[in-house]
């Protein structure tokens, strides 16, 4: 292609200047110039056909570079697609995997059982016990459990209490009470007295009654500690024992709907309430020897004393 393209050129320039040399020359070399002319012709008529031959060329390298073209493209597009199938393909894998592994877990360690953390649904998970509307409290001193009504209402817990004694310590002061179970039944109690409290009567039109208020030991369950309670007869209320949101505020959270969520704590004496005033809702370890080991006899002789001082413990 490249020696045709020569040729024309040249074959051009020499008509150039031929014409030229046509133009200056004049008349009188008119014969010399048809014969420039005849030459040129015939050089033209050599030169069409490789013209007409470069065309064709051309033409077929054009042809030529389209269908590369169109090749390549197709490639890419071939490419393009097939990416879009290993991308497919992988995340087919991945998925595959993900389920198998999940599958050989499921084979190789065996499904957990959720458990909460109180199956017996006593306690809350931070570890505070749920209390119902009655529990029971048992009160260290007197050795009783004696079943007593929450209530959130009240500050100050309460506890039944009957000639109830001031004395003297070791340089502090103490009270000596009984706790009433029926009529014929006193536990005599000694406890340190820690301040008076005046309680607003919800009866009475509202008066302040003044109590003394003593320091006693409490278990509730597995709970142990010591609690504040004000004396107060309260023979003519449904329970010996009353507690208020001093004491449960730290250690519980209160559910109204229940009873007896707590289990009873064994004890020498077991009083439920006021609403029978017989000895059917008192229960002692001497009438059930074959459960609980009988009292040391020295502890004995101290119950049956009556108005005697029973030791603190």
């Amino acid at each position: 292609m490249l020696r045709h393209t020569k040729k024309l050129c040249s074959a051009i320039a020499v008509i150039l200047l031929s014409a030229t040399g046509c133009q200056t020359a004049g008349t009188a070399q008119n014969s010399a110039s048809l014969d420039a002319l005849n030459e040129l012709k015939a050089q033209q008529a050599l030169i069409l056909p490789e013209l007409s031959s470069i065309r064709a060329e051309i033409a077929e390298l054009q042809n030529s570079r389209t269908a590369d073209m169109a090749a390549l493209n197709e490639k890419i597009d071939l490419a393009g697609s097939s990416r879009r199938d290993i991308a497919e393909v992988n995340r087919n894998i991945k998925s595959l995997q993900n389920t198998m592994n999940s599958r050989m877990n499921a084979t190789a360690e065996p499904q957990r059982e959720v458990k909460s953390m109180n199956s017996d649904n006593t306690k809350l998970s931070d570890g505070k016990m749920i209390f119902g509307e009655v529990e029971w409290i048992y009160i260290g001193e007197a050795d009783a459990s004696l079943e007593g009504r929450i209530d959130t209402g009240a500050a100050v817990s309460s506890i039944s209490a009957v000639d109830a004694e001031k004395f003297e310590r070791d340089g502090k002061t103490w009270y000596r009470f009984g706790i009433p179970l029926t009529d014929d039944n006193v536990i005599v109690v000694e406890a340190p007295w820690v301040r008076n409290t005046q309680i607003r009567q919800a009866s009475g039109n509202g008066q302040l009654e003044d109590r003394p208020v003593v320091r006693l030991t409490v278990k509730v369950d597995n709970y142990t500690g010591k609690a504040e309670f004000s004396l107060k007869n309260r023979t003519s209320m449904a329970y010996p024992v009353l507690i208020g949101r001093e004491f449960i505020k730290d250690i519980a959270v209160v559910d109204v709907s229940k009873h007896h969520i707590q289990k009873r704590i064994d004890a020498n004496t077991v009083f439920t309430n006021y609403q029978d005033n017989t000895k059917k809702n008192l229960q002692k370890k001497e009438s059930r020897k074959e459960e609980i080991p009988a009292k040391p006899a020295a502890s004995e002789k101290a119950a049956a004393a009556g108005n005697e001082a029973k030791p603190a413990k």
